[in-house]
Parts: C-alpha cells; structure tokens; sequence
C-alpha cells in the first residue's frame, strides 16, 4: 500500500502544473518533482543538491518561520506563502506556495510544499498598480497618487515620527489653452512632458512631483526645515516655467505658471492642505502671470463666500429674480436720446444689488450665458415694443468673456433677433478690451460672425491699454466707448484730457463712432462736446432707471419736439 501510494504520489507530481517538492525538516530538498526544475530553469540533480533556503530572496527568509510550527502543531492544515525565488537565470520570480505536513509510515516528518509561478500575475498587478496611480502623458503620479501619499504623510508627522515642514505647491500653466486650441492636443501634450521634465529637475528626492490635472502641477514638499525654503522651491519652479521657451512643433512658446503654497498645520488634513494650495494658486492667477501666493485662512473664506454666491445666483436665475433697468445714451450736440444701455439688478430679498456685486461670481460659475441670454432676451423684447411706437432708439447689451465664446452664442443672438422682431442694426453688443486680449483670435473670428448677422459691435471701457488699432480694423467695430476713468479727470488732469481728445480723434479717423461714460458734471460735458464727441452717458443726462422711466423720458422729450 505505501509503495502504491507512493508511487500515486510521483505520478501526480509530474503531470501537475505545479511545482511539487518534499524538504526535510533542515530545508534540504528529500524529493523535487521534475516540473518544478524546469519552471526555474534548473537541472533536477541542481535542485537536490542544496537546500531551499538558498533560492529563497533573503528579504523572505523571514516569512518561511510559520513553517517549522507544522511539526509541533501537527492539526494545522498548512501554511501559504508568497515568495521571491531566483531562477536559473539570476532573476527573482514571483511564486505562491502551500507548504503541509508530509507523513510517511517509518520515515521521518517532511514538508510537502505545492509551488507555481505567478510573476506574470504580479507584473500585471504592478502594470495596474501604475496606471491607477501614474499619468499616461508625463509618466509623472497622478492626482490619486498624491492624495494618497499626502495623506500618508501627515498620518506619521500626527504620530510624531516627522517635525520638517509639509507643504503642497500648485502650479497652472498660463496660456495653455491657447496652445492647446491652436497647435493640437498631442503637441499640447508634448509641452506638458518639457514642462514636467523642467519642474522634475529642481526637485529632490523629499518632494513628489504629480500632474495634477489638465496644466496643473502639484509638489508635495517633505523635507523642508523652514516655510521660507519652501516659498523659495516654489518661486524657483516658476523661473523654471518661464525661463525659457517651450518647443512646440516649429514655433518657441513663451510661458508662465500661477502658483499658490500652503503649509500643513497640526490639525489639518491631506484634502484641507491639497484644497488650500490649489486656493492659493487661484489667488495667484488672479494677481497675474508669474505669481506665487501663500495660504491664509481668509482665502478660505472668500472662496465659501463665493461658492453661497453661485448657489444664491443659481436660486435667482430660476426664481427669475433679476430685473433690468436702461441706461439712455445721448447724441451730445442734440441731448435727445438715441439708444439705452440694458443693465442687470438682482432683487435679493427686496434688496437691490448692483452687477459689481455678483457679475465675477456668475461668470466663474458659467451662469452667465444663461443670465446673458435672459438679459438680452427681455432688453429685445422691450425696446422691439418701443420701436413699434415710432420711438427711433437702439440698444446696447454688455457681453461677458464666457458668452463670446459660448459656441451657441452666434444662433442665439440670431434667434432672439427673429423671436422678438428687433432689427439686428438696432443692437450694439458691446465687449470689454480684455476680451480681445485672453482669447485673441478666436474672440475676433466670434465677434466677426456676430457682425455677419448685421448687429453693431462697441468696444466698451476702451483706453485701457488692451485693444489695439489692429483689432479695431480687423474687426470693423462701430463704436469705441471711453472708460469712465478718462471722463472724470477731464480738465482735471491735462495728460488725460490730451488722451481723451485723442481717442475721440482716432475714432472720427476710423468713422467708429464714439461713446463717452461716466459724465457727472456740467465742464465734463462741455469739453466733450468741445472735442466733438458723438455721444455720452452719465448721471448728468439720466441714471439707470425701470423701463417706465425711459418711456417717460422719452415720452417727454417727443412731446416737447411737438
């Protein structure tokens, strides 16, 4: 029976898949089936002739320890193992392993232990393990990486076990977009590569480097004994940015990075830390290119403030409590009225609020193309009705950065135009000089569509320092408006009496017409008139007021004509 047994044994031992050996108690091999020399690479006498130990990784050997309980604790059912072994070639292969008590009649207690190779397993676990945890555009670790870590990170600096400083640096690349619209997403992702191979090279090994997302960099900084340390890495990742230009295809590309810093306090967690670095980093962009802000808590506050905002707007919009008043615009050599400016007012709980107040937060937000569109919609409706009663008067709406470039923007305006019957040469639509700036051609072959359907485009609060002669060519506007801050040094300030002449001269050079903003006193008015402005706006002539104010106004001055 025990050499049937035995021999039931061997024959199972070498057609198994598996690797199948019997070690004596000291780890020398008693039996080695002969697959499991030919899965190592090894001759079957190599096999036998040294113990297991010896191709077992030391940084193993450790694990091995349960097995030797088998022989005193003979009920356990076994022990599984997972361990490094060197083949035959000098590499380390993964194996899985059920190592059990091994009883033969008369013989001494044995170990049998069933052995396989899972090394093409564990690769693809590490291949996971990196994609889940690596950006496929810059090999760099990926947003879940960081947060991981970051976490880890103040988990053992809670315990004591670290006192350096920890901190996040967030890094947006200014005017990626652009290149990622002009040249291409693949060469867009080329110049990420350059960028994170710069940034890559300031940093030691006690920093971690992660994409962040789309052009955004973040650095979790460990090991720095002082905040100042840490602000200085950040202002060198800029310079590191900006230092030189960016080969993308056949063109330099000149870039900068907004930044923000924050430090990691005792009580604060890895999502509180990453959060606040990437506020600080918006703070930055806001300040200009090339900038580095660090957190402080008041920018928490001002970013709550402004998320009750949008929510607050979001509740407006669909309560439909915002309201229009109009503005009327004057030819100043006749003082009659010729067109009104639609301006937004939020009733907030009875309060009135004005535009300043919450126009920033609804274009961050993206509420304002639908704002925009229900703006637009009812100023149409209102002045088609007036046009109806022979009132010859246009108007003018403002449009903001995120509707110019909606892409429904163009068949929205044409479908107000034909819902409400306005004429489209009745409408000016009027964009700050910054738009023309931030989104440079694409705003220009925008606006130039708009034109296509036969409405006015003005450049509002021109003088600034964006918009160039270029632009105005390019795009044929009709009217320049004059930035208030022009108006209101009028024979104050000699220079900026001598520049407001001078755009008002460009403007009649260019047959653009001209809008002055701001008027509030009498000499404003005069000297204007004087240097043969064509039309102004102001709390002299008339403020923002309900439609049945200008219906009043205009009403009256018809029937002072008569």
């Amino acid at each position: 029976m025990v050499r049937n047994r035995e021999g039931h044994f061997h024959e199972l031992a070498r057609n198994s898949g598996d690797g199948v050996l019997v070690l004596d108690r000291d780890g020398g091999v008693h039996y080695a089936s002969p697959g499991t020399a030919e899965v190592f690479g090894y001759q079957l006498d190599d096999v036998l002739a040294e113990p297991v130990s010896a191709l077992i990784h030391p940084e193993d050997l450790f694990r091995t320890k349960a097995v030797m309980d088998l022989f005193t604790e003979r009920g356990t059912q076994g022990v599984h193992l997972r361990l490094r072994v060197r083949a035959a070639d000098g590499t380390w292969r993964h194996t899985e392993s059920t190592v059990s008590l091994y009883e033969q009649p008369g013989e001494p207690a044995r170990l049998l232990v069933t052995t396989r190779d899972i090394s093409a397993q564990v690769a693809l676990q590490d291949e996971v393990q990196h994609l889940t945890f690596h950006d496929g555009v810059t090999g760099l670790p990926n947003r879940s990486y960081l947060e991981q870590r970051a976490g880890d990170v103040l988990a053992h600096r809670a315990m004591g076990e670290d006192t350096d400083e920890v901190a996040v640096i967030f890094l947006d690349l200014d005017g990626f977009t652009a290149v990622n619209d002009s040249a291409g997403h693949v060469r867009g992702d080329h110049l990420l590569g350059q960028a994170a191979r710069r940034l890559r090279a300031e940093l030691d090994s006690s920093s971690t480097l992660a994409r962040w997302g789309g052009d955004e960099f973040a650095v979790l900084v460990e090991g720095s004994a002082r905040a100042q340390q840490v602000v200085d890495l950040a202002e060198r990742l800029g310079r590191a940015i900006a230092s030189e230009p960016f080969q993308v295809a056949d063109r330099d590309i000149l870039l900068t990075a907004g930044i923000g810093v924050a430090f990691a306090e005792s009580t604060i967690d890895s999502g509180e830390l990453l959060r606040n670095a990437d506020v600080a980093m918006t703070r930055a962009k806001k300040r200009g290119p090339g900038h580095v802000e660090v957190y402080a808590a008041h920018m928490h506050d001002t970013v709550v403030s402004r998320l009750e905002l949008q929510t607050q707007l979001r509740e407006a919009l669909t309560e439909g409590a915002f309201f229009l008043e109009y503005q009327p615009i004057v030819d100043l050599e006749s003082s009659q009225v010729t067109s009104v400016e639609a301006l937004v007012r939020w009733d907030r709980d009875g309060q009135v609020v004005g535009p300043d107040e919450f126009l920033g937060a609804a274009e961050e937000s993206g509420l304002i193309v639908p704002l925009g569109e229900q703006i637009l919609r009812e100023a149409c409706q209102k002045v088609a009705v007036w046009r109806v009663s022979d009132w010859d008067i246009g108007l003018s709406v403002n449009l903001s950065v995120k509707q110019v470039m909606s892409s429904r923007f163009v068949s929205t305006v044409a479908g107000t135009l034909a819902e409400t019957g306005l004429p489209a040469e009745v409408l000016t639509l009027e964009v700050a000089e910054e738009v023309l700036l931030d989104e440079g051609e694409e705003a220009v072959t925008r606006l130039a569509e708009l034109r296509e359907l036969g409405v006015q485009l003005a450049i509002d609060d021109y003088g600034m320092g964006y918009a160039s002669l270029a632009h105005l060519r390019e795009l044929s506007v009709d009217a320049i408006k004059i930035d208030p801050s022009f108006t209101a040094d009028l024979g104050r300030d000699d220079t900026v009496t001598l520049l407001t002449h001078t755009i008002i001269q460009l403007g009649r050079d260019l047959g653009v017409q001209v809008v002055a903003e701001g008027i509030e006193r009498p000499e404003q008015l005069e000297q204007l008139r004087s240097m043969h402005c064509d039309r102004g706006q102001g709390f002299l002539m008339a403020r923002p007021m309900a439609a049945v104010g200008v219906e009043a106004l205009v009403g009256g001055e018809a029937e002072a004509e008569l």
